[in-house]
């Protein structure tokens, strides 16, 4: 008999409430995969603050955010959306395939991202999502806790430092270059990847985080650590760069007042052949704001005019680069999450250990508290 015959657990949230404290379990009626989807059966997701924003989104946000991925097909009866499933990053183990897959079978161990505004999110037994979604194989030196903690930090961390920020993808490269890399709130779930990241890809890495956290950010690559309960962050950045990059995964407007000396050209070693260095890059994947719940990404240039202002500056060759990004997931981007996961580049880092499924409303309160170092991740084989 088929596993997929029944119901089975999904945790949904009310939309009427724009909070995730209203987190409950539902039963969902199993179906058959259709056309081009696939079926994964769920063994663990990861949780992020992208999941409380979007349960929180409203005024302009919320209208770009419907009208970007539409309406999910769970509706009240006054044909609102009646819940929503949270969760973006998953790893688990394909047990069905519409007609006309070509690029799955039945039994393939996968991670990956599948971030849907439209409310049906990972955090379900089993989810059914299109063949062409943004996931890979899962390497076999990783269990399904581990993989799931990496897709969204890594591809958000990529697409920063390296398809914006500049980064080259060979290692001798940039340390030729001298290439520093600043990142702000580097102990949290994405920072502490970007370290990873950053330092396997040849740069000097230079961390910002608690003094609790120091030991924690060098034991991942961090060649400098800037403990901002105690030193003054501006004037000991200033001190240690200019930088190649600036990685702000925090958010807030500290630092904005110091950008054309932070990202200054990189010196660089007497070579008539060399091109003259080009000044650095400010990447946040926040922006100017500080709060946790409200939206990061793109869609604060729409509430932050400041922001946008600052972006095409940099854009025009006016004034220091300056991007808000958001993580994107083509081709290159999910064969180096592959790549980079398979051959042990990149460490899971993980908060403790994972939550049950039956937990993940605690889950959910530790993500929120601000306190986790790494990921929050949830084992969906534990009850």
């Amino acid at each position: 008999m088929s596993e997929l015959t029944g119901t089975y657990t999904a945790y949904a949230y009310s939309t009427t409430t724009n909070t995730l404290s209203n987190i409950t379990t539902t039963a969902v009626i199993h179906h058959p995969p259709p056309a081009k989807q696939i079926t994964i059966r769920v063994h663990a997701t990861a949780l992020n603050p992208v999941d409380v924003q979007l349960a929180g989104v409203d005024g302009v946000n919320k209208v770009v955010l419907n009208w970007l991925g539409g309406r999910s097909t769970r509706k009240g009866e006054d044909g609102e959306l009646a819940a929503k499933i949270p969760g973006a990053d998953v790893s688990g183990v394909v047990v069905a395939v519409g007609p006309g897959v070509e690029r799955w079978k039945a039994g393939d161990e996968v991670f990956g991202l599948w971030l849907s505004v439209e409310g049906n999110g990972a955090n379900q037994a089993y989810l059914t999502i299109p063949e062409t979604a943004p996931i890979v194989l899962k390497p076999a030196n990783l269990s399904h806790v581990e993989a799931a903690s990496i897709p969204l930090v890594f591809l958000t961390s990529y697409t920063s430092l390296v398809l914006r920020g500049g980064l080259d993808r060979d290692p001798e490269v940039n340390a030729k270059q001298n290439a520093k890399v600043l990142i702000v709130g580097a102990s949290g779930g994405t920072g502490i990847v970007g370290v990873q990241m950053a330092k396997s890809l040849g740069a000097t890495v230079i961390a910002i985080c608690s003094g609790k956290n120091v030991d924690f950010v060098r034991e991942h690559g961090a060649d400098e650590v800037i403990d901002y309960t105690t030193e003054d962050v501006p004037s000991t950045a200033l001190s240690l760069g200019p930088y190649k990059v600036v990685y702000d995964c925090v958010g807030g407007t500290q630092l904005m007042p110091h950008l054309s000396t932070l990202l200054a050209p990189i010196p660089t070693p007497n070579d008539p052949h060399r091109p003259p260095a080009e000044s650095g890059t400010y990447i946040t994947i926040v922006g100017d704001k500080t709060s946790r719940t409200a939206m990061g990404g793109h869609i604060t240039y729409l509430t932050t005019p400041s922001m946008l202002f600052r972006s095409i500056k940099g854009y025009a060759g006016l004034g220091p680069k300056y991007y808000c990004v958001n993580l994107t997931t083509g081709e290159e981007e999910m064969r180096a999450l592959g790549e980079w996961s398979a051959n042990g580049t990149m460490k899971p880092v993980i908060d403790g250990e994972p939550y049950a499924w039956s937990k993940l409303g605690e889950a959910y309160a530790r993500l929120e508290s601000g306190r986790a170092r790494g990921k929050v991740v949830v084992d969906w084989t534990k009850d």
